[in-house]
């Protein structure tokens, strides 16, 4: 075997860690926007370029299980996605910047922006060479090469940089791989960090000139020769000082490289075809079921808010969705809401997004769908959580977050193996979280929206257990300085609408505070308000339980046992007369959500004012049937139309 095939096949080694690495991301469901970038087109999380001939794509991407995101070109065609050039491999974007994060052409160079518009990375062209920035262009050719240029691309002479100048990990046919005596440029390939991480790694691939004159293609292990080729003759490399690594070495090593090779290319193949198998199965599948909905499955619709126009919210197609969540799979699912299921779904290489499939069959849904998209859409705030996109084709109505690692609070809290999680101090400030929330929703957004459906199981929890205000479908936006509405159709859910609403129909901001006074003794108690039993009240409900504690000084026995060794007394007590406050019959007496955030924050308990009684105290049932609620009883009787879900104890 020749010097030049022992290289040519250590390159081909050398490089299947970086193909390794590809085979486990997904393929991009991104909007194209062509394949030239120019001073009106950038791209976006939410979209890609693509060459004219559908060989290589472009955009953001996230490899295997890192939530770094990084700019990339890779093969459009294989199923099994495979890059082959990073730009910005030593500044990635973490994943909660990547809504804002763009790659664009800023003063005739193309820049990695993250979420606050600092530059990552450059092509760092001198400006002044450029006639005229305005003209410059960055198209993505069908070889893989990026090429920026002032307005022709095809002029080579027109040429400002391209990424064949530059490559990463992987020489392309065409793209250049040596040393430009001229530019005084070396082209060199570096090795990813490992199969998750395309920063530079120990391994890099460059052509030395050697005082002799002869060139020598040299492998490093960081600072240490791995390999080489020994000097060029003219016509081939010959055996470097490394290949005289002894013939009983290289005897050795040959048919290792030779069977990795092969085993290689046996596993690569292997995975395509699955692969393919596979998405013609879900391309089968996909067409059934748009076969089966409504109308002629090819209609997109859409949502356009009737004050602001098109809503700030990216379009899904249904087809994407379908692949990202494996047809909706049982595995993939995550939970069942009011109004439909909750999935997990891997989106833009590796993504992970909440998706929540609207009931096809909901009465409500198509309301809820569009309050909710464009109510999200105008809304920013660390404790919201995100709309991420959304999908309204025939049948389909689809809503996507951002993903929640810990799901819902309500399956912490009531779990009582999970409960140990939450310490005092945690679950202070999930309390205080929500409660930024519920002020931002309340009074410093540009809308003053009533939640309407406030409770444990709308809480979503991040990764650090940080708290997110959820499920926006029942909400109302009311205008100006205005703090209540009223409304026919009560909906909502049992044991946390407040009396006024349940009965006569009346929101307003002090209802979503009654339902935050429910959230807060659910959190200390870690009890749910409905279907809670208690050996001395037969059939009572959580509020009326901490009502009767607090009268007779035990308010401490409503605390979770397992927050009696991180808990404090006092401030134990004052979140209680908090949520007390927040649950008193009258709407007047409770506190708005100006004053909560500021009772919360205040180390003065004495100055808390005294709770009066609660509405819902009671639902007690003697053997003759007899009710001695005070407020409201089981079956409330309405005008209204009554809608609502019920909670269901563990």
């Amino acid at each position: 075997m020749s010097s030049l095939s022992v290289f040519l096949l250590l390159l081909f080694c050398f490089s299947r860690k970086s193909l390794g690495a590809a085979s486990t991301l997904t393929n991009q469901n991104n909007s194209v926007i062509g394949d030239t970038i120019d001073a009106n087109k950038w791209i976006t999380f939410a979209s890609t370029v693509v060459s004219l001939g559908g060989n290589f794509e472009m955009g953001f991407f996230a490899p295997g299980n890192n939530s770094n995101y990084y700019i990339g070109i890779w093969y459009k065609k294989l199923s099994v996605q495979t890059v082959i050039w990073v730009a910005n491999r030593e500044t990635p974007i973490s994943i909660y910047e990547m809504d804002f994060a763009q790659f664009k052409i800023v003063d005739g160079n193309l820049v990695v922006l993250n979420g606050t518009t600092r530059t990552l990375w450059s092509t760092n062209i001198n400006n002044s060479t450029n006639s005229n920035n305005s003209q410059v262009v960055a198209t993505l050719f069908d070889d893989g090469n990026l090429i920026l240029s002032n307005g022709d691309s095809k002029n080579s002479t027109n040429f400002l940089w391209t990424s064949f100048d530059h490559p990463s990990h992987t020489v392309m046919p065409g793209s250049k791989f040596g040393y430009n005596k001229r530019t005084r440029l070396k082209q060199v390939l570096t090795s990813w960090k490992n199969e998750n991480d395309p920063s530079p790694g120990p391994f890099t691939h460059e052509v030395d000139m050697d005082k002799y004159s002869g060139q020598f293609v040299i492998m490093w292990n960081h600072s240490v020769i791995y390999w080489n080729s020994g000097p060029w003759t003219g016509n081939n490399f010959t055996a470097g000082e490394h290949q005289k690594k002894t013939s009983k070495k290289l005897k050795v090593a040959i048919p290792i490289g030779v069977i990795a090779a092969l085993l290689f290319v046996s596993c690569f193949t292997y995975i395509y075809y699955r692969k393919r198998r596979s998405s013609k199965v879900k391309e089968s599948s996909t067409k059934s079921l748009m076969q089966n909905t409504e109308g002629e499955g090819k209609e997109l619709i859409n949502i356009q808010d009737e004050d602001k126009g098109n809503i700030d919210a990216p379009f899904f197609s249904l087809e994407s969705i379908l692949v990202a969540t494996d047809d909706f799979s049982e595995q993939n699912k995550l939970g069942q809401g009011g109004f439909g299921p909750v999935y997990k779904g891997i989106f833009s290489g590796g993504r992970e997004i909440a998706v929540k499939r609207l009931s096809s069959h909901s009465e409500q849904g198509i309301n809820e769908f569009k309050n909710e998209v464009i109510l999200i859409a105008r809304l920013q705030h660390r404790n919201l959580v995100r709309l991420l996109g959304y999908c309204f084709q025939s049948s389909e109505k689809i809503l996507l977050y951002e993903y929640m690692a810990n799901k819902s609070l309500d399956t912490f809290i009531f779990d009582r193996r999970r409960c140990m999680i939450l310490d005092w101090s945690k679950r202070f400030e999930i309390i205080e979280g929500i409660a930024r929330g519920l002020l931002y929703l309340h009074h410093d957004s540009r809308l003053r929206i009533i939640h309407r459906d406030l409770k444990t199981s709308n809480i979503l929890l991040d990764e650090e257990l940080n708290p997110k205000i959820s499920d926006f479908g029942l909400a109302r936006v009311v205008e100006g300085k205005i703090t209540q509405g009223n409304t026919n159709k009560v909906v909502g859910t049992y044991g946390y609408m407040a009396p006024e609403y349940a009965i006569d129909g009346l929101f307003s901001i002090k209802s979503d505070v009654f339902s935050f006074g429910i959230v807060i003794l659910e959190i200390i108690s870690g009890r749910r308000n409905t279907g809670f039993i208690h050996q001395e009240e037969v059939s009572t409900n959580l509020l009326g339980h901490a009502w009767r504690l607090w009268k007779e000084d035990k308010a401490m026995d409503l605390v979770d046992q397992s927050l009696h060794e991180s808990c404090n007394e006092e401030e134990a007590i004052k979140y209680l007369n908090i949520g007390l406050l927040c649950v008193q019959e009258d709407p007047k007496d409770r506190p708005n959500t100006s004053n909560i955030v500021m009772m919360l924050g205040s180390e003065n308990i004495i100055s808390l004012p005294s709770p009066n009684q609660p509405s819902f105290m009671t639902r007690k049932y003697a053997n003759n049937n007899t009710s001695s609620s005070s407020a409201a009883k089981s079956n409330i009787v309405s005008n209204n139309e009554l809608t609502v879900t019920i909670e269901v104890g563990r």
